[in-house]
């Protein structure tokens, strides 16, 4: 019978597959997702490397901040605690992948009544990359 070869076609071909404007449609669909998922991770690696810039900023500050800290407790009138503002010259433990400036500020906290410097504080600063941004640690060590 003619008719039911015909439905049976019919039906068979709307099972057959995919039409080729589909398949475009979906793989423009999945490109667009794959280059949003690659975008997310260079924007991913570049924020890490930052933050590994900024931790190791701050372990070389705090290393500073602690020497000057033990200074004060065993010699509290070591040239590197002398008042005043410190740069970091031909420094050896200075990062060489990354550079950092790290500088120093030393203001002593007098007395009013005897005029004697009772103790110091420890202002340690470090600018670099990944741009102007710089971090600040700040002590007292006292006589």
């Amino acid at each position: 019978n003619i008719s039911d070869q015909m439905i049976k076609l019919a039906i068979h071909k709307n099972r057959a597959g995919f039409s080729l404007v589909e398949v475009l449609v979906a793989m423009t669909i999945f490109s667009v997702a794959l280059l949003g998922i690659a975008q997310m991770q260079i924007s991913s690696f570049k924020t890490n490397s930052q933050a590994n810039n900024i931790s190791r900023a701050s372990v070389y500050a705090l290393d500073k901040l602690e020497e000057l800290r033990e200074l004060g407790r065993n010699n509290f009138g070591d040239l590197q605690l002398a008042a005043g503002n410190h740069p970091n010259a031909n420094d050896p433990t200075q990062p060489t992948i990354v550079p950092f400036t790290r500088t120093w500020t030393i203001t002593n906290n007098v007395d009013p009544g005897t005029a004697v410097v009772i103790s110091k504080t420890i202002k340690v600063t470090l600018t670099g990359p990944p741009s102007t941004r710089a971090l600040v640690y700040t002590t007292v060590v006292a006589q």
